[in-house]
């Protein structure tokens, strides 16, 4: 008996989801068998191949065929219409069968040194999915989503959509290859299945999954994931999902979530005496006590089961977690301001787990997980990485302390450290104060000049339309992000959210929010909040100038993790060559033909 982990599409397809190494390591301290698999991954290298594209294409003609009257005039349409696009493109024929090329292009480690070749990958990569899209319309699955496109993004977090599908052949992208991949897997009957789920992207994999399961094996099945707990309210109502899907949920900690439930299938431990999970029993769903503190560290990864060649990354970058929680734990937006502790492990023993790693799968990448790095640590971690000469780039999240002094910079720089990832939040004093993020915007702009000035690349995170900014603060961000474009070289932002257990979901009044909005939800959207206002139409347009500007690009183009390696072979003053990878790859957009000169 054994507890099999999947982690389903659609997700990242750079770089392994850590929440399946997080529980296989909880389980294999207590010397259980397990095995993950990343189904996202291998999904994506299963169907970026010619052939498939090939199919796809037939399968749209025959559609547009619709010779038994089967398909709406609206489908037809749509695969027509893009369809002829398609084929507009000389040569088109020729491209698809170099697929096979592109992928591996991609992941090829010396095409850093070309970057027209890079960006050609990349545009054939999203083109190849939308011609595998095309015969499951209104469903679209891209490298970043997998959605109806029909439907709102508010209207798909009601997941039911998804159900009706999980068995079509016509509408569900991922059901072919479940059919294939699911028995490969080595599930046994007795087994306890564990699917790890994110997002609302996932729903339709994982369903898809759980149905093939259901049918070969005799098995427990448990979901779990963060999306279990922004739905939770959702899930207490549905009995559909455990009389048709799941055994179980998992939510909040599913570290202890998931040893509690192995006793439990173990016969060691009532099922109501489960922490953090829901069950269906005698025609009733039930939720357990919720348990959010831990009594141990955190563990170290398990990744039994992991193939990082799959990923589309041109070097592996492997995630490290020193802690749950954060070591400020005060900002009044964020969960950890009340239900996580902070206790890290120690230096020595990150150290020890990086040298294994970089033993064991030959890489020299790591990004931290953590909310933050506290300083204590990680000069700590600097210091001993130096005196042991180990050869390693990493990336981390870091809050903007006085402490990250010059001299600080230079050491963490020679430890390793290329990007650091600041919570810059708000150019606003007065919106940084009503968060409590405790930071202030002049040592904010000291330590951006100084990291940058020693070659550290700068990401910020930037939250727009909190509960009570006025223009004049929105505009202060703003000139924030154009004053120090030198220094901050990407950026990533987002609206404001309101999630359960913050402290301004337990104290809306102090930040004029409504209390009755609050009842039965688990968090709400800026829109859920306010009124749309002549500001948010100002917003909207700000954000799309910041979305074509240099720093934007660079994140969308890459992203944390994957811009790691390439820091660590482009000098800091030019890595605007990053964004005429973005200028060359949008150029090619309009002239597929290129592909076919692309050798």
């Amino acid at each position: 008996m054994k507890s099999v982990f999947i982690f389903p599409p659609q997700w990242d397809i750079h770089s392994p989801s850590t929440g399946i190494p997080t529980l296989m390591g909880v389980l294999s301290e207590m010397g259980v068998e397990c095995i993950g698999y990343d189904l996202n991954i291998d999904f994506f290298n299963y169907i970026l191949k010619s052939k498939y594209v090939i199919e796809a294409i037939e399968k749209s003609k025959k559609i547009i065929e619709n010779a038994d009257n089967k398909y709406t005039q609206e489908k037809i349409n749509y695969i027509k219409k893009n369809l002829d696009k398609f084929h507009k493109y000389k040569n088109i024929e020729h491209s698809i069968n170099q697929i096979d090329n592109i992928s591996n292009l991609i992941k090829d480690k010396n095409s850093f040194n070309n970057y027209k070749a890079k960006a050609i990958s990349q545009v054939f990569f999203n083109t190849a999915l939308d011609i595998l899209s095309l015969p499951y319309y209104p469903y679209k699955l891209s490298a970043n989503s997998f959605c109806n496109i029909k439907i709102s993004q508010k209207a798909q977090d009601d997941y039911s959509c998804f159900k009706g599908i999980s068995e079509d052949k016509d509408l569900n992208i991922f059901l072919e290859y479940m059919k294939y991949k699911i028995p490969n897997l080595g599930i046994k009957d007795g087994d306890l299945i564990c699917i790890s789920i994110n997002s609302t992207d996932q729903i339709l994999g994982a369903l898809t999954a759980i149905k093939v399961i259901r049918k070969m094996y005799d098995v427990k099945i448990a979901i779990g994931g963060s999306w279990i707990d922004y739905e939770l309210l959702s899930i207490l109502k549905d009995k559909e999902l455990f009389t048709q899907y799941t055994d179980y949920c998992m939510t909040g900690l599913g570290e202890i979530a998931v040893k509690e439930l192995w006793e439990h299938h173990t016969g060691q431990r009532e099922l109501k005496n489960v922490s953090n999970i829901i069950y269906f029993e005698n025609d009733n769903i039930y939720q357990t006590k919720n348990v959010n503190k831990l009594n141990k560290k955190v563990g170290k990864y398990n990744y039994n089961g992991y193939d990082f060649s799959q990923y589309f990354m041109n070097e592996t970058v492997l995630p490290i977690k020193v802690s749950y929680g954060c070591y400020w734990g005060k900002c009044k937006f964020c969960d950890y301001n009340s239900n996580k502790i902070y206790d890290p492990r120690s230096v020595d023993d990150v150290i020890q787990e990086i040298e294994e790693l970089m033993k064991k799968y030959n890489v020299k990448y790591f990004y931290f997980q953590d909310a933050a790095l506290s300083p204590k640590f990680i000069e700590e971690f600097a210091d001993k990485i130096i005196s042991k000469k180990l050869n390693i780039r990493y990336l981390t999240n870091l809050r903007f302390e006085k402490v990250f002094d010059k001299k600080l910079l230079k050491k963490l720089y020679k430890s390793g450290l290329r990007i650091a990832q600041w919570g810059l939040e708000s150019g606003s004093p007065k919106i940084l104060e009503k968060y409590n993020k405790g930071i202030d915007i002049q040592t904010a702009v000291k330590i951006l000049k100084d990291a940058y000035s020693i070659g550290i690349f700068n990401h910020t995170y930037l939250i727009f339309n909190f509960p009570g900014e006025t223009m004049e603060d929105f505009m202060m961000t703003i000139d924030f992000i154009n004053k120090y474009k030198r220094e901050v070289k990407s950026f990533a932002f987002h609206s404001f959210w309101l999630i359960k257990n913050t402290y301004i979901f337990d104290h809306p009044e102090e930040f004029s929010i409504d209390p009755e909005l609050l009842k039965d939800k688990d968090f709400l959207s800026y829109s859920d909040i306010c009124d749309q206002t002549e500001k948010e139409k100002i917003v909207i347009a700000e954000k799309e100038k910041l979305n074509k500007s240099p720093q934007a690009a660079i994140y969308r183009s890459l992203g944390g993790c994957l811009t790691l390696p390439m820091i660590d072979k482009i000098p800091l003053k030019y890595i605007n060559i990053i964004y005429n990878y973005e200028k060359i790859k949008n150029k090619l957009i309009l002239s597929l033909k290129k592909l076919n000169k692309h050798k």
